[in-house]
């Protein structure tokens, strides 16, 4: 006796939901860089994050969110529950 083949595959994800996702996260990206746009220069050296035992400037977090690492996640968290962003 022989077993059917089973099909199992996902149904692709209609766009509509694509364009939510990457509006979603643009409008994250856009929070942080329109705080980060106004630091000064001298200012964007300073740590404002410590994650896992290691500081994060502002440069290394703007790197790390552009990325959208899940480094980058943990810090976006950490800025928004500082009230930073």
């Amino acid at each position: 006796m022989t077993v059917p083949a089973v099909h199992c595959y996902r149904r692709p994800m209609p766009l509509a939901h694509y364009l939510i996702l990457i509006y979603s996260i643009r409008m994250d990206y856009s929070r942080f860089q329109s705080v980060y746009a106004n630091i000064p220069a001298k200012l964007r050296t300073e740590i404002i994050a410590v994650i896992d035992g290691e500081p994060y400037t502002w440069y290394a977090a703007y790197l790390e969110i552009t990325n959208n690492s899940e480094l980058g996640k943990k810090i976006y968290a950490k800025l928004i529950k500082l009230e930073i962003i």
